[in-house]
């Protein structure tokens, strides 16, 4: 087999989600020693840049196809009468979306009017009579903040739980309402 036609039918096979690397193998009596230079080899480089390509071209003419299809599917989202709660937050988000979608953009010129006048009157320097002013400063009536959750580190693993706050109620003292059960008669 000819390496050309040895690369396309890898590569074809490499496409397909279905066939793993052994699989490949097989199918083309490969060792496995011998795929990784297969596919760091320069002909099947310039292929896959090659496809890469292909497929972001591909994609750039049919994105206003698929941009009509999808607000297209959004109007009739939005034309729907509700039946659940979730149908009508799922009706809001896409009347949302098709909003967003469709606000036209603003001209360049106006844009550049609105923040340009056509006097601009300079903003003077702030010079300030009390060097300390515009600094923040510590009063020391004012108690310290007390730390709440956001003050604690987040927990990168989530099977092992954040230690309670010993300053939260509900963990420092016991409820009433949850008082230890009778013993019930066996």
């Amino acid at each position: 087999m000819k390496t050309e036609q040895l690369t396309a039918a890898v590569f074809t096979d490499l496409l397909d989600p279905a066939v793993t690397l052994l699989d490949v193998c097989r199918r083309h009596a490969i060792p496995i020693e011998d795929l990784p230079a297969i596919l760091a080899g320069d002909q099947f480089q310039i292929a896959s840049r090659a496809l890469n390509q292909a497929m972001e071209l591909r994609a750039q003419a049919l994105a206003p196809e698929r941009a009509e299809r999808a607000l297209a599917t959004l109007e009739r989202i939005i034309e729907q009468e509700p039946t659940t709660t979730s149908h009508a937050e799922c009706i809001r988000r896409a009347a949302s979306t098709l909003l967003r979608a469709t606000k036209p953009e603003p001209r360049a010129s106006a844009r550049a009017d609105a923040t340009t006048p056509e006097n601009p009157t300079p903003t003077p320097a702030r010079t300030p009579a009390d060097p300390a002013a515009g600094r923040h400063r510590a009063h020391h009536d004012d108690p310290a903040p007390k730390p709440g959750p956001a003050d604690r580190p987040h927990n990168p693993l989530p099977d092992r739980p954040t230690p309670p706050d010993p300053d939260h109620k509900e963990h420092a003292r016991p409820r009433a309402d949850h008082a230890a059960a009778p013993n019930a008669p066996a």
